[in-house]
């Protein structure tokens, strides 16, 4: 019988004499780990910002870019002696203003364009068309231009 208790103090001395909650250490080292996280998270945000911007950007472009492709592409759909065909006419260029092959716009985020294009002849009497649409002054988070390829058929 002498055994028995003494397996009881034993066992009920290690219950109350264990201690609860963290060391110094250990706190110390979760709130490197959680800072080293939450450093890794602001530059993750940071880049995915920077992306969203460019994404944006490249959307603005491309919406300006092919509303100019569809108005061009209406113009070949008129006869040929309409005087709006004759907005068609072979020349300009992409990277230098040429009267009647540039124009400019304000785009929706308030920021101006400018859009050139040069239209060459193209196979069967159709028309290849080569578009830049840019901004005038551009933000860091902007691409610098956009270009566009299209063919127009003459009706």
């Amino acid at each position: 019988m002498s055994r028995r208790p003494r397996m009881r103090r034993a066992t009920r001395g290690l219950r109350t004499g264990a201690r609860r909650g963290f060391t110094i250490v250990e706190l110390l080292l979760a709130i490197m780990l959680l800072s080293v996280g939450m450093l890794a998270s602001a530059g993750i945000l940071v880049s995915s910002t920077r992306l969203q911007r460019l994404a944006g950007s490249r959307g603005e472009l491309t919406a300006l870019g092919e509303a100019k492709l569809e108005e061009l592409r209406a113009y070949g759909q008129t006869g040929e002696a309409d005087p709006l065909r004759a907005k068609l006419a072979i020349g300009g260029s992409t990277t230098v203003t040429t009267t009647a092959y540039a124009d400019s716009l304000t785009g929706i985020n308030g920021l101006q364009y400018l859009r050139r294009w040069q239209i060459s002849a193209g196979i069967a009497g159709a028309r290849r068309v080569q578009l830049r649409v840019e901004p005038k002054s551009r933000p860091s988070y902007h691409l610098p231009w956009l270009d566009f390829t299209s063919t127009i058929l003459l009706q």
